[in-house]
């Protein structure tokens, strides 16, 4: 049983002052949800075969809805080139804050991208 009540449920805690939580399911009044994410343009040859490039980050957001950079970390990626262009992005990003009994609450969210790329040819001249 998890830490909610419900089974799968486990909290998260991240050693932050003041502190921040998350749940693999959000059993509080309302968990961080992401308003806003910038387009990401590509310019690299993709990694070969690859025609999609992707990424999830998890970050705390803090009680104004704005990620905290110190705080990230890549749970997957594809294209190592795609995390740094998503790091680089971060201060852009907006999440609505989690609540827990009406407050604003730090809380760890994740931050998923991806978009589609095409193969670089280069010309002989």
């Amino acid at each position: 049983m998890g830490a909610t009540g419900r089974p799968g449920c486990e909290l998260l805690l991240c050693h932050r002052s003041p502190p921040c939580v998350g749940w693999a399911h959000w059993q509080g009044d309302r968990r961080a949800r992401l308003i806003f994410a910038p387009r990401i343009e590509y310019p690299y040859q993709p990694p070969r075969g690859l025609r999609c490039v992707s990424a999830e980050l998890r970050v705390v957001v803090d009680t104004l809805g704005r990620p905290l950079p110190e705080t990230v970390q890549v749970a997957q990626a594809n294209a190592a080139r795609y995390v740094e262009l998503m790091v680089n992005h971060l201060p852009q990003v907006r999440f609505s804050p989690g609540r827990v009994d009406g407050r604003a609450v730090h809380q760890i969210a994740r931050w998923e991208s991806r978009t589609a790329v095409r193969q670089l040819t280069s010309r002989a001249t």
